[in-house]
Formats: C-alpha cells, sequence, structure tokens
C-alpha cells in the first residue's frame, strides 16, 4: 500500500466525517508526510531506507503515526510488509511526547508518562543537529515553479555526517508546524528536503517532507482537543 493510500485509509477510516472545519483551523492544521531514501556505495539508485511515516499537528500538538516493518518468508522468497505501531503525541511547546497505542476516542485517557521529545525513536527526530556553525552557501531556486532557498555547507558534526555535503531546500515561509527546528530556525524556512552526499562516492541520503494541508480533520482536530482537555496541562 502507498504512503498516500495509507494516509487516507487510516485517517479516514478513524475520522470519516472529517470536513467541516473552519478556515483558521485549516491554515493551523495539516499532515506532514516525510520519506526517507538512501543511495549505496557506487550506485545511481535511490532505495527507501525507512518506511514513509507522517504527523498530523494542530497548533503545538502532533500526533504522529508509527510504522514498523516486519520481514518474512514465503514460498522462498523474503517479504517485508509494514503495519502501524501506535502513535506520539507530541506537545511542541513543551518539547515533549508520549506513546498512544489507539485514537479510539472511547477509550479512556490516561494520565501519560510525558518524555523529552529528544528520547523520541522511532521516527522522525525533531531536535536532529544537522547544523552546528558550519560556513554556508545560500541562493534562491525554482523548482516547479516553485520558490525555495537551497543552503549548502560541509558538515563538521562529530557524527557519521562529518564530512558530507549537506543540501537543504526551505520553503521561504514560517506557517506550519516546525519540524526541524535545528535548521527552520537558522534559515527562518521550512524544510522540504535534506540531501546529505558523503565524500569519496560513499553514498546519498535524501529526507524529504511534504505539507498535506486538505487532509486536516474536525475529528483529529477534536481528538487533540480532548487530550489537551483531559490532561489539563
Amino acid at each position: 500500500m502507498t504512503l498516500y493510500s495509507l494516509i487516507i485509509y487510516k485517517f479516514i477510516q478513524l475520522f470519516i466525517n472529517g470536513d467541516n472545519w473552519n478556515h483558521n483551523n485549516q491554515c493551523m492544521s495539516g499532515i506532514y508526510v516525510y520519506k526517507y531514501y538512501a543511495r549505496q556505495v557506487n550506485s545511481n539508485k535511490l532505495i527507501k531506507l525507512l518506511p514513509d511515516d507522517s504527523i498530523f499537528y494542530y497548533h503545538t500538538y502532533a500526533i504522529e503515526k508509527l510504522i514498523k516493518i516486519q520481514d518474512f518468508s514465503s514460498d522462498n522468497t523474503d517479504l517485508s510488509i509494514e503495519k502501524g505501531n501506535g502513535y506520539y503525541f507530541i506537545d511542541f511547546k513543551k518539547n515533549r511526547f508520549f506513546k498512544i497505542d489507539s485514537l479510539k476516542e472511547n477509550k479512556p485517557i490516561k494520565k501519560p508518562s510525558w518524555e523529552n521529545i529528544d528520547k523520541k525513536q522511532p521516527g522522525l527526530q525533531l531536535h536532529f543537529q544537522y547544523y552546528s556553525g558550519e560556513k554556508y552557501a545560500a541562493k534562491d531556486t525554482l523548482i516547479q515553479n516553485k520558490k525555495y532557498k537551497l543552503v549548502r555547507y560541509i558538515s563538521q558534526q562529530a557524527n557519521q555526517q562529518k564530512g558530507a555535503l549537506i543540501s537543504v531546500y526551505l520553503q521561504q515561509t514560517l506557517e506550519g508546524a516546525s519540524l526541524i527546528p535545528n535548521l527552520e530556525n537558522k534559515f527562518q524556512g521550512r524544510v522540504k528536503a535534506i540531501f546529505v552526499s558523503y565524500p569519496n562516492n560513499q553514498g546519498e541520503v535524501r529526507i524529504s517532507l511534504d505539507l498535506i494541508r486538505n487532509n486536516a480533520s474536525s475529528q483529529m482536530i477534536h481528538y487533540i482537543q480532548n487530550v489537551v482537555s483531559t490532561l489539563g496541562d
């Protein structure tokens, strides 16, 4: 099942009548779809590195759908399937999250054990340090007639990215949730894509973020509001 059909199936299945939201909620809510791809050493082919995933946000809160891959063998063929693995409820304002097993509204919401957002795994690493003060070059560019800011620099991070060429494409707006604040606060935009090209042709990683506004639903908004009201914080 494709990512788009997975989002439509899951979110519409849970929130079938969710199209009666006002203009303010439309501007302050949406679904971010993020994708991970990799190009291996001495290869020109991009392959999916991790399952596509999604984050529904509403103001300063979000629900991230978690997906896991299960491997199995059938008729001497190795197969992989993607399965839902619960959800994270994220509080951007207080940089914290907790795990939700189900989004069924008839299940009581218990007092959660909040964790710092830095500990959030799996899923999108919201506070990963892509940039740490390196000298960079920036310019405006057009992709499919849309204007972006392109920022490039050589990573000096003391991790697997050291020496890699980092290319960041940013939409020149601060609308929507900030999912990669390390880059977005510095360069004043919302990340559309990140390319990490390793030196000596050692491969490449590509991350893309797409915002889908017209999938926002009043039921999902109501669920977030209900959680916030129930928790009282």
